[in-house]
């Protein structure tokens, strides 16, 4: 099991193309936690998608980060935003099940990002699917991110071999 790097989609807002970029990643995924991390969430019963759908029923919001974290036997953490409201939801993934649901209210710079994040030309979930495209591998990990003036969508993705 490989774990690739961190693969960062470009939404930009005044063109509607998507740039893919590598970034440096080598130092925290290259390592043997995270490779039995990555193997974990490939034989998870539970995918990212999956989790991503139970949180949505969960809360009615947009999600804007989902990842796979390997401590606890795995499980998939959602992030998601409705209102002025941040949501964080805690999916077991080997049983697919809620764990934790916590809600708390955004500051300043969550409601900017939030902002970036509405100026955005794709969503997440179709972020994750040019990842998967693009690398042929498993994204684990996905979150919007405001860097540089830009929105930028990072994967954590996992392939074989």
């Amino acid at each position: 099991m490989k774990v690739l790097s961190k693969k960062s989609l470009f939404a930009l807002a005044a063109v509607s193309v998507i740039a893919v970029s590598s970034t440096g990643y080598a130092a925290t995924m290259n390592g043997t936690k995270s490779s039995q991390e990555a193997t974990l969430a490939m034989n998870s019963k539970a995918s990212l998608h999956q989790a991503m759908n139970l949180a949505k029923q969960k809360v009615a919001g947009d999600i804007i980060s989902a990842e796979f974290d390997g401590d606890n036997q795995g499980e998939y953490e959602v992030k998601l935003i409705q209102g002025n409201q941040k949501y964080e939801v805690k999916i077991n993934a080997a049983t697919g099940e809620i764990i934790k649901t916590k809600q708390e209210s955004m500051d300043k710079k969550d409601l900017a990002e939030v902002a970036a994040w509405r100026q955005s030309k794709i969503q997440l979930n179709q972020a994750i699917s040019i990842a998967q495209q693009t690398t042929a591998g498993q994204v684990m990990g996905a979150e919007f991110d405001f860097k540089y003036g830009k929105g930028i969508y990072e994967m954590k993705v996992a392939k074989q071999g």
